[in-house]
C-alpha cells in the first residue's frame, strides 16, 4: 500500500511509520521539522520518503501532493493525520485528501468524553463534552462532525481513532506537563511529589506500540465508524507515580495531595485538562475495535514506561526542566502539606 502520515515522527505517528514499515509498504511522511531530540529517529528505509513541509502551509501542500500524483501515484491507500486539532484542520483536510485517498484516518481524543461517565467504562456511543472552556476535547470534536458530515455528503472516506492517553516519548504525571524531565528530577531529588486529589482515579494508559498496530490493522476498514483503541490495563495515579519512580530508581515519595480546583485557580494551562479530564477514571469498552480486527493491547505500564526511560537518557538534552512548572509544584506542595 501507499500511504501517507502527517505527523510521521510524533508520540504515536513514528510507532505508526515503523509498523508500517514492518509490513512492507511504502509510506510518505509530511513533518514540520526534521528530526529532533525530542522525536524518535525514523528509520532509513528507501520505501519512507520525508518531506519536511508545515502542514499549514496550504498552496505548498497541495503543490507537493500534485508533484506525488504525477510522479508516481494516483492516489494513496491510505492517510493519516496526526496534527488535525481545529476545525480548519479539517476543512483541509477534506479538500486536500478527497479524491487521492481510498481511506483518511483522523486520530481524534478520548478527551471528547462528558465526565464522569454515567458508564463505567465509556463506550463510543457515550455523551461527548460541548463545554468550550477546554478548547482541546472541543475542536476535536467540531473536527469528528466536520468529517461525519463530509463523509455523508461526498462520501470523504474517513475513519475517526480515539486513543487515550498515550506515551511513548512522554511521561504520565498527575501533576505537571508531559514532556520534559520535571517531575522526575523532583522524584530523584527527593523533593515532594504533588498528587491529584487522593490520586484513586483509575486510568487506561497506552503504549504507541499497540496504538500503532491497531491502526495499521484498520486500513482499508471501519470507513464512516468511530473506535476506541486504548489499553485494557487500568492503574490508578498514585500506581502510575509509583511505578514512574521505581523505573528511575527514585528513593521514597514524598506524596503531597492537592485539589483539583486549586490547581485550575493559579495555572490555568495546567489545570484546565486535570479538572475536564484527569481527575475523573478514564476507563474504555474496547468491544468494538476488537469486532473489526484481530487485535489487543499487550504492553504493561510497567515494561512500556522503562522503554521510555531508557530513550529520555540517551540524550540529556530531552530532560529538561520547566523552572516555572517547579516553583509553581514547590509552593504548591508547601502550602498543602501545612494543612
Amino acid at each position: 500500500m501507499k500511504i501517507l502520515i502527517i505527523g510521521g515522527n510524533g508520540n504515536i505517528g513514528y510507532q505508526c511509520t515503523v509498523e508500517s514499515l514492518k509490513q512492507g509498504h511504502e509510506i510518505w511522511v509530511i513533518n514540520k521539522n526534521h528530526n529532533t531530540f525530542e522525536h524518535r529517529s525514523l528509520p532509513e528505509d528507501l520505501r519512507l520518503h520525508r518531506l519536511y513541509i508545515d502542514i499549514r502551509n496550504i498552496p505548498l501542500i497541495k503543490q507537493t501532493l500534485d508533484d506525488i500524483k504525477f510522479r508516481e501515484y494516483n492516489k494513496f491507500d491510505v492517510v493519516i493525520d496526526f496534527a488535525c486539532y481545529k476545525p480548519e484542520h479539517a476543512h483541509t483536510d477534506i479538500e486536500l485528501f478527497n479524491r487521492i485517498t481510498n481511506h483518511f484516518i483522523f486520530i481524534s481524543s478520548t478527551a471528547v468524553y462528558k465526565r464522569p461517565y454515567k458508564e463505567i467504562f465509556a463506550k463510543e456511543s457515550s455523551q461527548l463534552d460541548y463545554n468550550t472552556t477546554w478548547g482541546y476535547a472541543y475542536n476535536k470534536i467540531q473536527c469528528e462532525e466536520i468529517f461525519k458530515t463530509a463523509y455523508k455528503n461526498i462520501g470523504f472516506p474517513v475513519t475517526i481513532i480515539r486513543p487515550s492517553y498515550t506515551y511513548d516519548t512522554v511521561i504520565p504525571y498527575a501533576i505537571g506537563y508531559d514532556k520534559g524531565w520535571t517531575v522526575c528530577q523532583r522524584m530523584l531529588d527527593g523533593k515532594q511529589i504533588a498528587m491529584l486529589g487522593d490520586g484513586t482515579s483509575l486510568w487506561s494508559l497506552s503504549h504507541s506500540c499497540d496504538i500503532s498496530k491497531a491502526i495499521f490493522l484498520l486500513f482499508g476498514k471501519g470507513i464512516n465508524e468511530t473506535f476506541h483503541i486504548t489499553s485494557d490495563e487500568y492503574l490508578t495515579w498514585i500506581e502510575i507515580t509509583n511505578i514512574v519512580a521505581k523505573t528511575i530508581n527514585a528513593p521514597s515519595l514524598n506524596i503531597v495531595n492537592i485539589p483539583t480546583n486549586y490547581i485550575l485557580r493559579n495555572k490555568l494551562d495546567l489545570g484546565i485538562h486535570l479538572y475536564n479530564h484527569r481527575r475523573w477514571n478514564d476507563l474504555y469498552d474496547n468491544s468494538k475495535i476488537k469486532k473489526i480486527i484481530n487485535w489487543k493491547p499487550e504492553i504493561l505500564f510497567k515494561d512500556g514506561i522503562r522503554k521510555t526511560i531508557e530513550w529520555f537518557n540517551e540524550d540529556i538534552r530531552r530532560k529538561w526542566i520547566n523552572d516555572d512548572l517547579n516553583k509553581f509544584l514547590d509552593d504548591t506542595c508547601k502550602k498543602f502539606s501545612q494543612l
